[in-house]
């Protein structure tokens, strides 16, 4: 009888040790799913959140982002590089100017630091600057 106790009591604390490591392992998984999923979708989601029909949507994030592949490892390099910028900003910024039918151009260091800027509404600092030149030139390497 002692015995059975004690591979009960034993299951149940492994059970009860591994669980959460389980579900932390589960958890970042599926952050990382959700970073994959392609910018067209998630402009083309915030618009239709904002009141545009969902073909209409569709159509406008999809001119915008011509490649979505391209695209979207573009601002997984931004979001990367640059810890001082939210994805859910960045995602604003899109859709933002998705809907008034303006290019972004993410290999384009100009419009990247304009793009920060107004984030951050603040000036920008050399140690982010220097990262959104090397953010820049990898996603210009990407457009060739």
């Amino acid at each position: 009888m002692d015995r059975r106790n004690l591979i009960t009591v034993t299951l149940l604390l492994s059970a009860l040790a591994f669980n959460p490591l389980l579900a932390r392992e589960k958890e970042s998984y599926s952050v990382s799913q959700l970073q994959r999923t392609s910018i067209s979708e998630a402009i083309a989601s915030r618009l239709h959140k904002k009141g545009l029909e969902e073909e209409v949507a569709v159509k406008v994030a999809q001119s915008m982002v011509k490649d979505d592949m391209r695209f979207t490892l573009m601002v997984e390099n931004l979001l990367s590089q640059c810890e001082i910028l939210d994805q859910d900003d960045v995602l604003e910024y899109l859709s933002k100017e998705a809907l008034f039918r303006k290019k972004v151009a993410l290999d384009d260091y100009g419009q990247l630091v304009n793009m920060a800027s107004k984030l951050k509404h603040a000036s920008l600092d050399e140690t982010v600057l220097h990262k959104l030149h090397a953010v820049a030139k990898l996603n210009k390497a990407l457009s060739v």
